[in-house]
C-alpha cells in the first residue's frame, strides 16, 4: 500500500461498537491487490443499497471503500465515496474522521490532475482538524500535529505550477495575490440581515457575475474580492459546491477579522448545513413575531453553541437551539472597487 494512503488509513479511530470494521481496517494492509479489489466490490454492493446509509457506520464503510479505490488507482469512484464519507462524518459532528476523509479526498483529486479541488478538500481537512483538536484540547498533542504536517505536506505537493487546460481563459494582466479561480455563474440574492432587525432574504435577481482575476462584476460595478479566513490569500471555487451572494445590511460584523463585511457589500457563501468552529456563517433564525425567518450573517462559536456578533457595538451572542439553521458558509466578501 502507498505510505501516504496507509499512513491516513492506520490513523481512523473506530467506536467500540465498530469493532468488525476495525478489524477488516487491520485486515486490508495484508491483503494483495485482487484481494482488495474483491473487498472493495463487496463494499460497493453493501453502499448501493438503499437502506446502507440507514446504518451507523454507513460513514466508515465509505472511507474504507473511498481508501481501498485510491490505493487501487481508481480515482473517481475513490472521489465519490470519500466526499459520501465525508459529509457523513460532518453530520455526526466527528471532526477528526472528517478532517481524514477530506484529506484521502484531496489526494484523490490531485492524482486526478483537479488541482484546485485538491486544495479545497486539503482546506476542509485542515478546517476540521485545527476544530476537532481545539473542542478536544489536543492543540499540543503529537496526533495533530502529525495530521497538520500531513496535510501541509500534501498541500505543498500542488503547489508547484500546473499547465492551463487546452482553451483556458487568460487574465489580462498579471495574477495577484487575490485570485478568483473559474466559475461560469452564480445567483444573486437581494439581502441578508446581519444586525438584530431589517430587510432579510430577497428572490434572485436573475443577475450572471462575470468572475475576474481577483474580482467579478455585475451589471458593470466591479467588485474586488477578500478572503475571511485568515492566512488564506485564495479562493477557490469547486464544481461541487452550490455558491450564491447575499448583500449584507447592517453592522452586527463591521469589525470581523481579516475583514470586515460592513453594509452594502457582497458575501460570497457556498450552501452547507454544518460549519467548523469560527467560520463566518449564514444562518436562519425566528423573527420577532415568531411565525417566520429571519436570516443573518455572524460568526458560528461551536464550542459555546452560539452565534456572534463581531462589531463596534455590543451585540449579545445567540445561543444555537432547534430553531436555528445553518444555511451557508462565507468564504469571501466582495466590495465595490475604487473609481
Amino acid at each position: 500500500m502507498k505510505p501516504e494512503i496507509e499512513r491516513i488509513l492506520r490513523l481512523i479511530t473506530f467506536p467500540p461498537d465498530c469493532e468488525p470494521l476495525r478489524v477488516q481496517r487491520e485486515q486490508i494492509f495484508l491483503m494483495s491487490s485482487q484481494e482488495l479489489l474483491t473487498f472493495l466490490l463487496s463494499l460497493e454492493d453493501f453502499l448501493q443499497q438503499p437502506s446502507a446509509e440507514l446504518i451507523h457506520d454507513c460513514a466508515y464503510h465509505y472511507l474504507l471503500a473511498g481508501t481501498i479505490a485510491l490505493e487501487e488507482n481508481k480515482t473517481r469512484p475513490a472521489l465519490r465515496w470519500l466526499a459520501q464519507a465525508a459529509d457523513s462524518f460532518r453530520r455526526q459532528n466527528d471532526f477528526y474522521n472528517e478532517a481524514l476523509a477530506c484529506w484521502l479526498a484531496g489526494l484523490a483529486c490531485a492524482r486526478d490532475h483537479q488541482v484546485a479541488q485538491a486544495k479545497r478538500y486539503y482546506q476542509q481537512a485542515s478546517d476540521k482538524i485545527n476544530c476537532w483538536a481545539s473542542l478536544e484540547d489536543q492543540m499540543e498533542s503529537n496526533i495533530y500535529h502529525q495530521i497538520r504536517q500531513g496535510i501541509e505536506s500534501s498541500l505543498a505537493a500542488t503547489q508547484q505550477p500546473q499547465p492551463a487546460p487546452a482553451g483556458a481563459a487568460t487574465a489580462a494582466g498579471p495574477a495577484t495575490a487575490l485570485s478568483f479561480l473559474s466559475l461560469r455563474s452564480f445567483p444573486h440574492f437581494g439581502s441578508v440581515q446581519a444586525g438584530p432587525n431589517g430587510p432579510v432574504w430577497a428572490e434572485s435577481e436573475g443577475t450572471e457575475i462575470t468572475i475576474a482575476i481577483d474580482g467579478f462584476s455585475i451589471d458593470t460595478v466591479t467588485y474586488r474580492v477578500f478572503s475571511v479566513r485568515q492566512g488564506d490569500s485564495r479562493i477557490n471555487l469547486q464544481r461541487h459546491q452550490h455558491y450564491g451572494l447575499v448583500t449584507v445590511h447592517g453592522d452586527s460584523m463591521n469589525a470581523a477579522k481579516p475583514v470586515p463585511l460592513t453594509d452594502g457589500d457582497l458575501a460570497l457563501f457556498y450552501a452547507a448545513d454544518t460549519a467548523a468552529n469560527n467560520e463566518i456563517v449564514i444562518a436562519s433564525h425566528p423573527d420577532d413575531s415568531g411565525s417566520g425567518y429571519q436570516y443573518m450573517i455572524k460568526r458560528w462559536r461551536a464550542s459555546q453553541q452560539a452565534f456572534v456578533s463581531e462589531s463596534q457595538k455590543e451585540y449579545e451572542p445567540i445561543p444555537y437551539d432547534h430553531h436555528h439553521r445553518i444555511l451557508g458558509v462565507v468564504i469571501a466578501v466582495a466590495k465595490r472597487a475604487s473609481l
